[in-house]
């Protein structure tokens, strides 16, 4: 995606409709300027981390490592999207500028947040975890843990391979979550 390899500001709109295999005027006629179609792929792409920490959250059984499961999940992730945290990044840069981008980021991080604090509170009442924090403010916690990492792996790509920083994160996420 031209978005994410050359950043908002250095793609076109004609160059998006040329990966995209249409035409401009096609693309114009569903997002009506280029910062619509950038808080539409954030909105998209902040989906699928809602329905991931959803799924992971909703599949853990009592006697499961929360933490660890949580942590693969989010390796797994940026593995499989690894354009996924630049498109992040870059919206968060442009919310600055646009209200379009800022409303679609506001949606992205509500809509996140919710999944993990709904999945959380479940987890809790299946005695599955049992955090010492309140579930609504473990949540913002857990998602400014994936933020950060994300950002540095976006700047530092060779972090993912770093074993150390993986079993960091997991025990990072073990302590907030009260299990270590």
């Amino acid at each position: 995606m031209c978005l994410s390899r050359k950043g908002f500001a250095s793609t076109t709109i004609g160059e998006v409709a040329t990966e995209a295999g249409v035409s401009r005027g096609l693309l114009h006629y569903h997002f009506v300027s280029k910062e619509a179609m950038l808080a539409e792929v954030a909105r998209d792409s902040g989906k699928l981390g809602s329905r991931l920490a959803r799924e992971l959250l909703r599949g853990c059984a009592p006697d499961q490592d929360v933490a660890r499961e949580l942590t693969l999940g989010f390796r797994r992730f940026i593995e499989a999207y690894p354009d996924y945290y630049h498109v992040f990044f870059e919206s968060w840069a442009v919310a600055r500028q646009s209200g379009v981008v800022a409303a679609a980021m506001n949606t992205v991080y509500e809509d996140f947040r919710n999944a993990l604090r709904d999945g959380l509170a479940d987890a809790v009442a299946r005695g599955v975890v049992r955090p010492a924090l309140p579930v609504p403010e473990l949540s913002v916690l857990l998602t400014s843990i994936l933020d950060g990492l994300g950002l540095q792996l976006t700047t530092q790509p060779e972090l993912a391979t770093n074993e150390g920083v993986w079993r960091a994160t997991e025990i990072g996420i073990r302590c907030a979550l009260g299990s270590g």
